[in-house]
This record gives C-alpha cells, structure tokens and sequence, in this order.
C-alpha cells in the first residue's frame, strides 16, 4: 500500500528545455495531446498558418490573441516543455484574454503547467490560473471532455490557494478528465485539501503524501522536506510508526523551523520508548534558536521538566518549567510540578516559602465557582499538592502559610474539603500554643474556630454517619478548650439522628454519657450508656466498663458523705454492681475490636485494683497477669507489671490470705524484682518512680543486704533532693540494722536527718506515710532506738 512506503529521495519533474528549469534528469515523456483548446481554436490555428503565406493588413486584438494561442498551443503540445517561453506566452495570452472563454481557458491551463514545472508553491501561478478559470463558463461549454479538463485544472488552482469548499473539490480532484490528463501537482494539492477538511481527513493525507512524495517533484528541497514534515505529522495523528522513518528523513537542507519541528516530534517518540535521555537531547537541539514556533517551544520545556523528573534529576528540570510559567495554558502544570518538587527537594525549609506563589500561578485563571481545568496536569494532582503543602507547613509550624495555602485551596478543593482543611489546621494551631501561658488563650479561640468548622460541615454533610463523624471531631475540639457544654452539645446532635447505623449510635451514647458522668451527672450519664447496651457490637462493652467504674466512683463518693448504715449500705450496693460489671468484661475472651479491647484493659485493670484493695491478692494477681498476657504492649501494660509486682510483694510479705507468707515467697519475690527492674526505664514518670522504691523494697525483703548500698547510691543520685531519697535511704538504714552494722545505719540516719530538713515542702503528700512530712520525725527516733539497742555490748 502507498501508505506504508517509506520516503526515498525525489528528483526531477517535468521534462524541460536548456532555458527550462536546471537539472531535469528524466527522459522525455510520451507526446500527449493534454494542454489541447477547444475545438473552435483549431480554426484560429488554421488561420494563423495561412497569415504566414499571405500577409493580412495589420491584426486586431482579436487575431492578435488568436495568433498567441495557437503558439501557446504548439508550446504546450511539444515536449519537453520550453519553460521560458511558456511563461512569455502565457503573459501575452493572459494580457488579451479579457472576456474570452477560450482565450482564459487556454491562459489558466498556461499557468497551471508552469507552475507544477517550474514552481510548485508559486502562489502567485495558482492564482492567476485561479483568475482566468473563474471567467470561463463551463456550461456553456458544448464539448464534455473539455469542461471536464476545465473543472479538474480548476479545482488544482483553487486547492493551491487553499480556498473553496474542500469537499467538492475532493471531487472535482479525483476525477481525471481523461487517461492522458498528468496528474502534476494532484498528489499533494488531494493531500493539503484533505488536511483542510472538518474535520481533517488525515488517512487520506498520509496516503497522498506519501504518493507524492515517492515520486519525482519539483520542489525546492527546503519545501520538500516542509513537506516530508507535513507527512510525518500525518503519521503521528495517526500513531502510526511510519512517522519517525519520515522525521529522519529531514536533513540539513530544510530550513531551521522544519528541523527544529521534527527534533520536537522526534522527542516526543522517544518520550513514547521511554527513552527520556535521547528526548531531552531533542528538545534541546529543538529549542536552539528562535525557529521552534511559540506553543512548540513552550511544549519543548514543559516535557524537557518532566522527562528531566522522570531520568531522576529534578533539579535540572527546574528552569524548564519556570521558563514556562506564563503560558496560559502549561504555566499552571509548570507551577504544579515546580511545587512539588520543592517540596520535596532537600533544600532549606525556607525556600518552601515560593510554593504558595507557584500555587498562585496554578490557580490563577480559576474563578469562583468554574473549577480548575487544564489538560496538562489533573486536578487531582493540583489538589494533592495543596494538601502536601498544608500538611509541610502545619508540620513545620509555619500556620500563618498553612492557612494561606488552604484559601487558596478553596478554588479548587472538593466541596468541603478546604474547610475541614482549615479545621485540622486549627486544632494543630491550638495543640502548638496550649502549652505556652502567653499563648493559652489563642489556643483557646484556635480550638473554638476548629470545633465551628466541623460542625459547619456537620450541618451540611449529605449522610448522617457523616455527619456525626464531624459533630464527634467538633465535641473533641469543644473539650480541648475547655467548654464542656458545648462538647456535649454537640454530641446530642449526633443521638438526635434517627437513620444512623446502630453502631454508630452507640458510640454517641457513650460518649454523651462520658461526657454527663464527667459533669458529675451520674444518673444522666448512666442512663445514655444503657442506651448503648443493647446495641451490638463493641460500644456495649465500652458501656458496660463506663458504667462499672461510673458506680465505683459514685460508691467512694458517697461511703465518704456519711458513716450511717444506710448510707454505706447503698455504697456497699454501688461497689458490687460496678465490681460485678468489671469482672464480667474481664472474663471475656480476646476482644477483636480496638475499642473492645481497650475496655477489657480498663476492666481487668481495675477489677485487679479493686481486689488489691480487698485483700483478695491471688485473684488480683491473676487479673493483672491475664491484662499484661493478652495486651502486652497496651498503654495500660507498664501499670499492669507495677501493679502484679506490689500484689507479688505483698503475697510473699504475707499479707494475703492466712496472713504467713507462702512457701514460695521467694520466687514471687524474684518475679517481683524483674518486673520492676524492667520497669526502672519506663517513660511515665510516676511509674518508673515506683518501681524504682519498690525495687529497693523486693531487694531489702529478699534480704539482699550487700545489693543495697550500690543499688540505693543509683537511686540517691536519680531523686536526689527529693522525697523519694530519704524513702530510699531509710530502706537502706533497714537493710544496714539487718544486716547488724549499727554504725553505718548511724551514718546514714545522720544524712537522712540533714536531707529532711533540704526537701521541699512541696513534695510531701498524703498519699502514703512515707510522703507525709509529720512520718519522719517519729521514725527517726525509732530507728535511733534501734541503732542504740544495737550498739550495747552483747554480754
């Protein structure tokens, strides 16, 4: 097929004289009457041969042109071509031709055969051949061949000048008047007319072309390699392989813009290989000089920017998209991918500070309400990169520019998404000034402001699940600023929903009894968690623990208000009901939800504590094993061990049932002393402490008295100054009269004298003898005794 041959080289065209045009090569073609008049005009030749024989008075105009023709006539039909004097010919027959038909006709023909000999681009040929066929009447034409010879050179000198209906002169093209009619320039006049079309008939170009340009032609090698360009474009709208074969073709003879335009379309084939470093390379030989047309040249940097990102070399393709952001239509891309790439180049967090210019730049054709679109870069990837930058510049603190970059995000965000943008925002704000007195207050506005933007979008969310989603995030934010009413309020919202999955109802009940128990509204708070009860799934359980320890607390509150018997009865009553609740989540199995399992911590936790403070240590320790088996790296795990190893101490101790210590003391004592030992470097402070005297307490009961003096000088020089120092030095003191060195529990009963007087006032507590200050006093002279018993001679 003609579309599939690749180019090859053309030379020549029509055959022609010496003074024709230079360099014709081929053979003279076979005579062919095709330039023939219309009939009528045989007899004006017959005349003219008999004025040679016997001269006429001078000639009028109209012999004159009769004369002309027939002489154009005999240069016509003589092969090859004598250029030089068809051109004088068709002058002379042009200049008398005024209204004659035949006379036009045979000047339009003229100028047809000397453009496709001589020059086939000539636009000034085609329009003069253009001009005289205008003037010739084809109907009142009584020959049929000869109109049909008139409507196809007709319709050559039309397409030549781009003009008239490309549609009917399709036609008119490929209906040859006769097998002897040459077909010239017909090739590439089908090929240019089909490519007018709308729309373009590019098949139909390509094959044409791809005809022509196999063949001889005259063109000028500059518009023959224009042309091999036309057919590669071709090609390329057709994606069909043929077109890379057609760019190679254009060589160093075409001019620059041709060269330069099949570099750029060679790139972007290699772009389709992913062959991005050859693609690079023509870009750039592309856009050397000024040849590359505007919107090419502008294509050349954008994809230059994104071949250089796709080779791994983001920095070199930096000045690629800034050399395009102007442009109107990739000025946005560029702006896009320059944000991104500085976001995440290694470059200092200062220069960050040109992303919110560059997303200027994407979004600046962008009016309220017409969304973003450009055919270069998704909106999707303009919409991630805003969400990249509020989340660079809210985690480097920069909130002022998080939050210009949310405004603008606003253009172009999906409905809503700026404003819950602007409410993380907010709540990151807050959480970064809270900690600070002078900022205390603006934390405040800045958790108001987040707690209003979620329940904006609340109000407005198409779903109820949603919805209370928001209100959830909202009671959050109300919490955190400390207006727990208006927490609550928020949360009622969500109850009020009568389509919301039972599941997520739940979940709003025990939050809104959370927040009523917390008010102190127990009776309130422990009707919203019943709600939850009978709900399936995890917020039952949740409930469940929420109403155990709400009871707890409200039978500690009340056996304080009075000793009557009434009234400790009723707290004897609470106390069952919340321990009886505890114990039956923590008999439960392994939980699969993450909210279910932090309730069984909580129950096991406190169910252990609770039995702890009844003495009933063997269950507590069972508790506490079971919470730190199954949840071993729980939060609540590190006060679980704490706790085990206080019950194991007090087992071994004898503090247990039948009040002896067990046989296997020791080993309780053992496990007591790892876990607290493991404990010494936890991160919260208030375990990590305990453990650490506790540490001193297994190692003193295990009656390692040689361990103490290393092991109380770490834990000295750890609380130095503190309460916990003197605690830690008198189980040193212990250890010293138990081990029988009355002299150094002396000395050391000397410094903890002088150390009670240093302790702040403010480390003393009630929370256990130890951390009394009025303890000290009596045990030191306590202890004196001893040491004095001690030092008497033995008799």
């Amino acid at each position: 097929m003609a579309t599939d041959t690749a180019p090859t080289s053309t030379a020549g065209g029509y055959p022609v004289t010496d003074s024709g045009t230079p360099g014709a090569s081929t053979p003279p073609a076979k005579r062919r009457n095709y330039w023939q008049l219309p009939v009528f005009a045989l007899g004006v030749a017959a005349a003219a041969a008999a004025w040679t024989q016997f001269p006429l008075p001078p000639e009028n105009p109209a012999d004159r042109s009769a004369r002309a023709q027939a002489k154009l006539k005999h240069v016509l039909d003589h092969k090859p071509l004598d250029t030089n004097a068809l051109a004088e010919l068709a002058q002379e027959v042009s200049a008398e031709a005024e209204q004659n038909p035949a006379a036009n006709f045979a000047a339009g023909s003229a100028f047809v055969a000397l453009a496709e000999s001589t020059a086939p681009l000539d636009a000034s040929l085609w329009a003069r051949a253009k001009e005289h066929f205008a003037k010739v009447d084809e109907v009142a034409m009584t020959d049929a061949l000869e109109r049909k010879r008139l409507l196809f050179r007709r319709a050559k000198a039309v397409a030549a000048t781009a003009s008239g209906d490309p549609k009917a002169l399709i036609t008119a093209l490929t209906s040859l008047p006769s097998a002897d009619e040459p077909e010239g320039e017909l090739r590439r006049l089908l090929a240019d007319t089909f490519l007018r079309m709308n729309p373009p008939d590019v098949a139909s170009a390509a094959r044409e072309l791809t005809t022509y340009l196999g063949g001889p032609t005259k063109l000028q090698p500059a518009d023959l390699a224009r042309y091999r360009l036309k057919a590669a474009e071709a090609f390329l709208s057709l994606d069909n392989p043929l077109a890379q074969s057609w760019l190679k073709s254009i060589d160093a003879s075409a001019a620059a813009d041709t060269r330069c335009a099949a570099k750029y379309h060679l790139a972007r084939l290699m772009e389709k290989e992913n062959n991005w470093k050859e693609a690079v390379k023509l870009y750039g030989e592309a856009l050397q000089g000024a040849a590359l047309p505007a919107d090419q040249r502008a294509m050349a940097e954008y994809r230059t920017g994104i071949d250089c990102i796709q080779m791994k070399t983001p920095d070199a393709a930096v000045p690629h998209f800034e050399a395009v952001l102007k442009d109107k239509e990739l000025g946005p891309a560029a702006a896009v991918r320059l944000a991104e790439l500085t976001l995440r180049s290694a470059a200092p967090q200062g220069d960050r500070g040109k992303v919110l210019d560059l997303l200027d730049v994407a979004t600046r054709d962008v009016a309220p309400g017409t969304g973003f679109r450009n055919q270069y870069v998704a909106l999707t990837d303009l919409q991630a990169v805003f969400e990249e930058t509020i989340q660079a510049y809210t985690r480097d603190g920069d909130f002022d520019g998080a939050a210009r970059a949310i405004e603008g995000y606003g253009k172009v965000a999906t409905a809503g998404r700026d404003r819950e943008k602007r409410a993380e925002l907010n709540l990151a704000w807050a959480n970064a000034l809270r900690d600070k007195p002078a900022t205390a207050a603006r934390a405040v506005a800045k958790y108001k402001e987040a707690a209003a933007e979620y329940s904006a979008l609340a109000t407005n969310h198409p779903t109820a699940t949603g919805a209370a989603d928001l209100y959830h995030r909202a009671a959050a934010c109300q919490r955190l600023a400390g207006d727990d009413k208006a927490a609550l309020s928020a949360i009622e919202k969500i109850t009020q929903y009568p389509d919301l999955p039972a599941e997520v109802a739940a979940a709003a009940w025990v939050e809104k009894g959370d927040a009523l128990i917390a008010g102190s509204q127990y009776a309130d708070g422990i009707a919203a968690l019943e709600k939850a009860l009978t709900a399936p799934g995890p917020s039952a359980t949740v409930a469940r623990v929420k109403i155990a320890i709400a009871y707890l607390d409200q039978a500690r509150a009340l056996a304080k208000t009075s000793t009557a018997p009434a009234t400790q009865t009723e707290a004897q009553k609470l106390m069952e009901t919340g321990q009886n609740l505890l114990a039956q989540v923590a008999a439960s199995g392994p939980a699969e939800s993450q909210a279910e399992r932090e309730a069984q911590q909580q129950a096991l936790y406190e169910f252990g504590k609770l039995l702890v403070a009844q003495q009933n240590l063997p269950d507590a320790e069972a508790q506490f094993r079971k919470l730190i088996q199954t949840y071993p790296t729980a939060p609540l795990a590190p006060q679980s061990k704490l706790w085990l190893g206080s019950t194991l101490l007090l087992i071994a101790r004898g503090d247990g049932p039948g009040g002896r210590p067990p046989a296997d003391a020791d080993r309780k004592l053992a496990e007591a002393l790892k876990l607290f030992q493991d404990l010494s470097g936890a991160s919260d402070t208030f375990t990590r402490t305990q453990a650490d005297l506790r540490l001193a307490h297994t190692t003193l009961l295990l009656k390692k008295y040689d361990d103490m003096p290393a092991l109380s000088e770490k834990l000295a020089v750890r609380y130095r100054g503190h309460v916990e120092e003197l605690i830690v030095q008198s189980m040193l003191c212990s250890a010293y009269l138990s081990a029988d060195r009355p002299e150094s529990a002396a000395r050391t009963l000397s410094e903890m004298t002088e150390l009670y007087g240093k302790v702040p006032a403010s480390d003393f507590n009630d929370s256990a003898d130890e951390y009394r200050r009025a303890f000290w006093p009596a045990w030191f002279e306590q202890v004196k005794t001893q040491i004095a018993k001690r030092q008497q001679p033995k008799p």
